[in-house]
């Protein structure tokens, strides 16, 4: 996994359009649907297994890997490339839920419906209240269907408008029943350094498989809280 992911950042040329023209490489050998189904838990894993090792996830990543000729896996880690540096460049938002969109994705994605991120930024302007960070020293935002982490994101966005920082006065707990939106929000607020429990879990049953924690998690000492209560 290393030698596949250490080259991330150097000499690629960033933007959203490069992300989306690196999936078209993989051709008509692959369906688009699978190649993004199979980035996202690629990436998933990587960003995880560098802060929170699980051999199982390992050996999920080399089952998934070893479907693609080799040149065909230097794409992932140039994608997840991209994504760093348009994060940078356009600053919080719902890029993967854009360049879902615009692939258009939406309509494979049988049964699933993401936010429109602008409803989740007006969402986010009528809920924010600074008062918990006054008295707390953080917001915790707990979110039962985190989607592709939309709200969450905007969230972070309306904080930062404000004049708070979402690295240092947000507490996210969110879980999602679809591994494809675990793996999709758990990327987005770790490249965005966002502080998240990210589970996989039925809300309304509470059946449980596993939990996802960001590097901003770690980094705030919260590892050993507990996020699963059934």
């Amino acid at each position: 996994m290393d030698m596949i992911y250490k080259k991330v950042i150097g000499g690629y040329d960033m933007s959203k359009k490069n992300v989306i023209d690196l999936f078209k490489k993989f051709g008509l050998k692959h369906d688009t649907f699978t190649v993004w189904n199979d980035f996202l838990q690629l990436a998933a894993i990587c960003i995880s297994n560098s802060v929170d090792y699980k051999e199982e996830r390992e050996q999920q990543y080399l089952k998934t890997i070893k479907k693609y000729k080799k040149e065909e896996q230097l794409l992932f880690p140039e994608i997840l490339a991209n994504l760093v540096k348009t994060f940078e460049e356009e600053g919080i938002t719902d890029l993967l839920g854009e360049i879902f969109m615009e692939m258009g994705l939406g309509n494979k994605w049988t049964g699933q419906f993401f936010t429109p991120y602008e409803l989740a930024k007006l969402t986010a302007e009528l809920t924010f209240d600074p008062k918990d960070i006054e008295e707390k020293g953080y917001i915790e935002f707990n979110e039962p269907c985190a989607g592709g982490g939309a709200m969450i994101i905007a969230f972070a966005e309306v904080m930062r408008k404000h004049g708070y920082n979402p690295q240092e006065d947000l507490k996210v707990i969110c879980n999602d029943l679809d591994i494809k939106s675990v793996y999709m929000t758990y990327i987005q607020l770790s490249l965005l350094g966002i502080p998240a429990a990210v589970m996989h879990m039925n809300t309304l049953t509470l059946e449980y498989w596993d939990t996802f924690k960001t590097p901003f998690w770690k980094l705030k000492g919260w590892d050993n809280e507990k996020v699963y209560n059934a």
